[in-house]
């Protein structure tokens, strides 16, 4: 098997992307190539921002503060974060792949709502407590 080095690979890739850039840019003219970066950036920010709210909501971080992680129903919420940065990075072949990974959050029953969604679990209980001061009580 064939390892190519990370460095190399990195910069055939950028390279890739300006050659595709400045075809895209000749063939569509400046003013459209400048759209196409701030829409699909503009896009990529809203669904970053969108998804890092239901990543990091609240039932999520108590799952990982009591060590029962389920980490499973995380896995298609990260395809939409990489798939928002791929869309933040100025270029067409991180577009193509940022969408894909889009298209493989939605196919996997994925949700566009900033909101978590309420699962009516039936195991969560609800409950308030107070703490009282366990120190010396002087009532005098």
């Amino acid at each position: 098997m064939l390892l190519i080095p990370m460095p190399l690979l990195t910069f055939v890739l950028l390279a890739a992307e300006i050659a595709l850039l400045i075809k895209l840019g000749q063939a569509l003219g400046g003013g459209l190539l400048l759209a196409e970066i701030l829409v699909t950036g503009l896009i990529g920010f809203v669904l970053l921002r969108a998804s890092g709210r239901r990543l990091f909501d609240t039932r999520r971080i108590i799952e990982l503060l009591s060590q029962r992680p389920d980490l499973r129903s995380r896995k298609p919420i990260l395809s939409l974060v990489y798939g928002g940065i791929l869309l933040v990075i100025p270029g067409l072949l991180s577009d193509i792949a940022g969408i894909a990974l889009i298209a493989r959050y939605a196919l996997l029953g994925g949700r566009f709502t900033s909101a978590p969604s309420d699962t009516g679990d039936s195991e969560t209980i609800d409950v308030d407590f107070e703490v009282q001061d366990k120190g010396s009580e002087d009532d005098t």
